[in-house]
């Protein structure tokens, strides 16, 4: 059974390369790498190429010129092109343990009712050796879409493996600038019967931390996609007559939360209030 492992890329050629070598260095051979370009300036074209030369799995592709520029247009075209069974995406400057496949895929064999495998990770900084703090600061959950919105637990998208049958057609967002993510997943888990979820309680995926920003900006702008993606999530809910209070309550403080960030920045900006 293949898996179609999805990389969106901008500008990181050097970094890739590390990428795809975890990739490479799989236990678990039978994959497809589809790396994504949104119209990179550096030399991510030549080093994937080079790769694509050595390996027959390694494909590379261009950002359709009428698609929108941005990851996720990258991600829903990766999908698009997939023959895989199974779907991994991965950030293409970070990496995948030697073991990460191979434990999926397994428990996706032996259980035929599974319809996601999850998994955690743990960030590095510079180079895998240099491992810091966990991604997530739990393992355990028996609610996971109201443990996932509330974050008390927390899913990196390169840690999780889909059936590809589980997958929308188009899964991320083309409006959202942040988020993406986890409105995907959220998506994804309001749609799965608990004994569709396998949690698969091990470190298979690490992320890179030190050379960009992630998560870190306070903009307005940051917090009025963070807004955007809640009430999306509310209006899937809404839409499927999922009204759990819980959930409903969460949600509806996060709104609050964030919108009154966006105002506060958005006045900021406008006014430059010192106050604020």
């Amino acid at each position: 059974m293949t898996v179609s492992i999805i990389i969106p890329t901008y500008n990181r050629g050097e970094l890739l390369r590390e990428t795809i070598d975890s990739i490479i260095g799989q236990s678990y051979p039978f994959w497809e790498l589809l790396i994504i370009d949104d119209e990179s300036s550096d030399n991510t074209h030549e080093i994937v190429e080079k790769y694509e030369k050595q390996d027959s799995r390694i494909k590379y592709f261009k950002r359709p010129n009428n698609l929108p520029k941005g990851a996720n247009a990258c991600r829903n075209y990766g999908l698009s092109l997939a023959s895989g069974t199974f779907i991994k995406w991965v950030d293409s400057d970070d990496l995948l343990k030697e073991n990460n496949l191979e434990l999926q895929i397994k428990v996706l064999k032996e259980n035929r009712n599974i319809k996601v495998c999850l998994g955690y990770s743990q960030n590095f900084f510079k180079n895998k050796d240099n491992l810091k703090d966990l991604w997530s600061r739990s393992f355990e959950s028996n609610n996971f879409f109201y443990d996932h919105i509330k974050n008390n637990i927390r899913w990196h998208l390169g840690a999780i493996l889909w059936k590809k049958e589980a997958l929308n057609q188009e899964p991320f967002s083309n409006s959202l600038m942040n988020s993406q993510e986890w409105l995907m997943n959220s998506i994804a888990l309001l749609d799965l019967e608990h004994s569709q979820i396998y949690n698969l309680k091990e470190i298979i995926y690490l992320v890179r931390r030190g050379h960009r920003r992630i998560s870190s900006n306070t903009s307005s702008s940051y917090y009025f996609h963070q807004t955007k993606a809640r009430f999306l999530l509310l209006l899937e809910m809404l839409k499927r007559g999922r009204f759990d209070f819980l959930c409903v309550f969460e949600l509806t403080k996060q709104i609050l939360a964030n919108s009154y960030y966006t105002i506060k920045g958005l006045a900021k900006d406008q006014f430059n209030f010192k106050y604020f």
